[in-house]
């Protein structure tokens, strides 16, 4: 009995450690396990192509030979690219979301669509500040849905462009059915982006810009109908004028500077917190253009004026901003608010 008892003991002596040093074993493998994935979902091995091989042969040889200093080298291995590749994966999406951002600033999108600017603003310091804390996993997707809205808000944006020029170009287009099925499609787009769905708000707004687009289609197609008869119209119009003039007297024919109606040629920019200063919305005004399309015009005039003259969006109070003649028209003096300036044909 006791030779019995001794050689269970000495067995389990024997067997005990083994399946402790097994346990050791899984455990390394699956840490090294985890990081491995962990460094597949972000994509390191693209960053870091010959460390990722001289990784994967690390771990390759802990499963051929398995120990716990083997696992432990290639979860290392693994964990050193992880470290080195996510400050470059952040910066590149931080690049993306950027370069989007600062195409709609640019354009005018922030001071029209604030509304909608915020929520993609917040959800990108959202995404800064989860990667700071390293929760880098919310951070990717906190950044995949700040670069999804921001986009989504490129496709309204050119097509509120596409609408505007609609309307300059077919002023009577307002009663037309297409044009008002284009603007319910828009405001269902804004509708489905305040509502978080940013993939319809997308195809809603792409929807819309077909409508515009076929709108100016057919307009073109009729003002080529009707070419000819207008360029007769203006024959005959422009002989009538000749020969109105030369019967005219002399004195019915002078007009000197005095008694046109001028423009202001300068603009001195108020707060944006009073009175929403921007190129886009002094380009609006009376007297300045009457035309917010036309803040590229101010812009490209005063940038050398400008502190950072590669963002338009940066204007300061105070500063006295040029109006070009874009027509011919006579401007002098500053730009007076409420002042009765006519307007630009």
């Amino acid at each position: 009995m006791k030779k019995i008892i001794l050689s269970m003991l000495l067995i389990s002596l024997i067997i005990l450690p083994i399946f402790a040093q097994e346990d050791e074993i899984n455990e390394a493998k699956k840490e090294a396990e985890n990081i491995r994935n962990k460094a597949i979902d972000f994509e390191c091995g693209l960053y870091f192509p010959s460390e990722w091989e001289e990784a994967e042969t690390l771990f390759a040889q802990a499963a051929d030979e398995p120990s716990v200093s083997k696992y432990n080298s290639a979860a290392e291995a693994y964990n050193s690219i992880f470290e080195l590749a996510i400050p470059l994966i952040a910066q590149a999406k931080e690049d993306e979301i950027m370069g989007i951002r600062t195409k709609l600033v640019n354009a005018g999108a922030r001071v029209l669509f604030s509304e909608y600017f915020l929520p993609a603003d917040d959800m990108a310091l959202s995404a800064y500040s989860q990667y700071e804390a390293k929760d880098y996993y919310t951070a990717v997707v906190s950044a995949a849905d700040a670069l999804l809205m921001y986009k989504t808000m490129e496709s309204a944006f050119d097509a509120w462009l596409l609408r505007d020029d609609v309307i300059e170009k077919k002023p009577d287009v307002l009663d037309n059915e297409n044009f008002k099925l284009a603007d319910e499609t828009l405001n269902n787009a804004a509708t489905a982006y305040l509502d978080g769905d940013y993939s319809l708000s997308a195809k809603k707004s792409e929807e819309a810009i077909k409508i515009y687009n076929s709108i100016l289609a057919e307009a073109a197609l009729a003002e080529a109908d009707t070419a000819p008869t207008e360029a007769d119209t203006a024959q005959l119009e422009g002989e009538t004028a000749l020969a109105e003039a030369e019967t005219a007297s002399g004195e019915e024919q002078i007009q000197t500077l005095d008694e046109k109606i001028t423009l202001p040629a300068t603009y001195r920019v108020r707060t944006w917190a009073s009175y929403g200063d921007c190129f886009w919305n002094i380009a609006a005004l009376p007297g300045v253009y009457g035309d917010p399309h036309k803040w590229r015009v101010l812009y490209n005039a005063n940038k050398s004026k400008l502190q950072n003259p590669d963002n338009p969006d940066l204007i300061e109070p105070g500063m006295v901003l040029d109006i070009p003649s874009i027509q011919g028209e006579v401007r002098q003096g500053e730009w007076e608010s409420g002042k009765d300036y006519p307007a630009l044909n």
